[in-house]
């Protein structure tokens, strides 16, 4: 149910040097009423979900992450397709906890099985993505208890994980978790906010091919800035947008990035773009795993990862694979396990 009382959830900052969250306070009850209380979502409606939220169903990777590093993955009754195919972007969550793919999937792509989730009997169903905005719209207009959390914006990501910490009574963990990414950020920001523009690097994050590229409006646009970077496609339209050699040519990026999973010896033996700077010095690197780039709480640790690639002088006393290995045993309770950094 949505309503309309003022209440102030997350007040969320951009800093030069980089992201800045603070959150402060999360949720109130209503007077006399102790089943439910208001929260502000996502999406900035006040929503009133359930004070005991025991089945849970959740529509989102970022969603499904956030409940487990939390505690509280046991909660979840029903999950998105990719969380039920438990590969690529979902895979972490299907390692940390195998029963989601077992779990019923109600929604698939942008549709949802409203019989399919009422037979769930979820105390709230808990959405998000702006790919996925007619799902949502479908259960609102089913009046489907419900909150959205986007995790689609790096200078969100903390609101976010506190909207959840809020709805399962982990509200002192949520703050800090996002306290710890916040140092992550504001770490990187101490050792690139002082570069100059006209020194900082010129860089090009691309899809699955070097012809697609995220746009200024993409998270993959503020992972480059957060990391020091000067984003040569900021000023592109649309999703994912193919754009020719010449453009690229023209860029002349000095570092690519691109997707986990992308032959990079291929894309770098592409006569058409082979004289640019990022191609000629081997400075084309490609996400260690699915969800550093997107939607996960490790493309905070990507940022640091990508300014350790596009400044090595400045972080010469940082082995990434330490880093990496500390934050997956400190949010995930497992080792680091993929490729070196």
């Amino acid at each position: 149910m949505r309503a309309s009382l003022p209440l102030l959830v997350a007040l969320v900052l951009a800093a030069s040097s980089g992201v800045l969250w603070a959150f402060s306070g999360s949720a109130v009850s209503r007077e006399g009423d102790t089943r439910s209380r208001i929260i502000m979502d996502s999406s900035g409606a006040m929503v009133e979900v359930p004070l005991h939220a025991d089945r849970i169903v959740a529509l989102r990777a970022g969603i499904v992450e956030a409940l487990i590093v939390l505690g509280e993955g046991d909660r979840i009754v029903g999950v998105d397709d990719g969380t039920r195919r438990g590969t690529y972007y979902d895979g972490l969550n299907a390692l940390l906890e195998p029963r989601l793919l077992n779990l019923s999937a109600p929604v698939a792509g942008n549709s949802v099985n409203l019989e399919q989730l009422m037979a769930l009997e979820a105390d709230i169903v808990l959405a998000g993505g702006y790919s996925r905005t007619a799902a949502i719209d479908q259960m609102m207009r089913a009046n489907i208890t419900m909150a959205v959390v986007h995790f689609e914006e790096l200078e969100n990501f903390g609101r976010d994980l506190c909207i959840i910490g809020a709805i399962v009574d982990r509200e002192e963990e949520a703050a800090g978790i996002s306290s710890y990414l916040q140092e992550i950020i504001d770490f990187v920001g101490s050792r690139v906010s002082a570069i100059p523009p006209e020194e900082r690097k010129k860089v090009y994050f691309c899809g699955y091919d070097l012809y697609h590229a995220y746009s200024g409006k993409t998270f993959e646009h503020s992972q480059i800035v957060a990391a020091g970077g000067i984003d040569v496609a900021e000023n592109v339209t649309g999703y994912l947008p193919q754009v020719s050699p010449e453009q690229i040519v023209a860029w002349n990026p000095e570092v690519i990035f691109t997707l986990s999973g992308v032959d990079i010896e291929a894309l770098m033996q592409d006569p058409k773009v082979g004289g640019i700077t990022a191609i000629r010095s081997g400075q084309v690197y490609c996400m260690p795993e699915p969800g550093w780039d997107y939607g996960s709480m490790r493309s905070v640790l990507a940022v640091e990862w990508m300014a350790s690639k596009l400044y090595p002088e400045r972080f010469v006393d940082v082995d990434m694979m330490e880093v990496a290995d500390l934050f997956y045993h400190k949010l995930y309770g497992i080792g680091y396990g993929g490729p070196p950094l």
